[in-house]
């Protein structure tokens, strides 16, 4: 509660003001949002109150079939009861102890992200990508049938029993990164944006329009894409984003949910009914 409470009440605000010492106010996400918003930008809007009252959080539930409800602290503890095992960092200093869960969140984010992109799971995925601007809240714009975030994120955060005041510095942090990188700051961040955070250019080139080069920049953190080859040099606010299929945009987003995930059911169906195996 107390999370949530923060990323709406202090990091958005906070998100738009630094945005604006580094933008003029023609080109802010706030004039876009306030004056002059596109359809996207309506979207984004939406999607970000659905998500702030928890009526995503609950259509999450429905659409992952309750995996979204899976505890990583409750398979941590059968795990130490079967086996003995305690996976977490006992003893170490704060400091170590948030750079190791920090690494380990966002090592785990990357191949998650990496998995959204994947054929079979990208019907999800791409409701994000169907953005055609970034307006700050299209950060949030995402689908609530993520299963990869839940699998791949949110159960080994709690199998290596994360401390509670240390997810909610991840989480702060990490939420604030999310905003940063989907602002329309026309930076590439220097040396910070090519070995410490993502910068909004090199994020705006994960969306960019044109497939012709691989996708790149799935991290939170550039490191992960220069261990696994999915680092791009170049990015600039101007580079065309969204994805070829149609979509509605503006205010009325359930029609474009529910075609993403009847096409990714259907895509699962279809790879059952191919599977060779007995």
């Amino acid at each position: 509660i107390v999370a949530a409470g923060s990323f709406g009440l202090l990091l958005v605000p906070a998100a738009f003001a630094f945005e604006l010492t580094l933008v003029d106010w023609q080109n802010s996400s706030l004039r876009h949002l306030l004056f002059k918003p596109s359809a996207s930008c309506r979207s984004d809007l939406i999607v970000f109150l659905l998500w702030q009252t928890h009526i995503l959080n609950f259509c999450k539930i429905l659409l992952t079939f309750g995996a979204a409800l899976l505890s990583g602290v409750w398979l941590h503890d059968r795990l130490g009861d079967v086996t003995g095992l305690n996976l977490t960092l006992p003893g170490a200093p704060v400091p170590i102890a948030y750079l190791g869960y920090f690494l380990l969140y966002t090592f785990l984010d990357y191949w998650a992200h990496r998995l959204n992109h994947a054929r079979y799971l990208w019907p999800i995925q791409r409701y994000h990508h169907s953005a055609q601007d970034f307006y700050i809240l299209t950060s949030d714009r995402g689908h609530p049938a993520d299963f990869a975030a839940v699998i791949a994120i949110t159960l080994p955060l709690g199998l290596f029993d994360t401390p509670p005041e240390i997810a909610f510095w991840i989480y702060l942090v990490v939420g604030a990164e999310h905003l940063l990188i989907h602002s329309r700051i026309d930076s590439d961040l220097g040396w910070i944006g090519r070995y410490i955070v993502q910068s909004p250019v090199h994020h705006r080139l994960h969306h960019a329009l044109d497939t012709a080069r691989p996708t790149a920049h799935f991290g939170l953190i550039p490191l992960w894409d220069h261990l696994f080859g999915t680092w791009q040099c170049g990015g600039s606010q101007q580079i065309p984003i969204a994805v070829s299929d149609p979509y509605r945009q503006g205010i009325w987003i359930a029609s474009d949910l529910w075609r993403d995930y009847c096409e990714f059911l259907a895509g699962i169906v279809r790879a059952q009914s191919t599977d060779p195996s007995p």
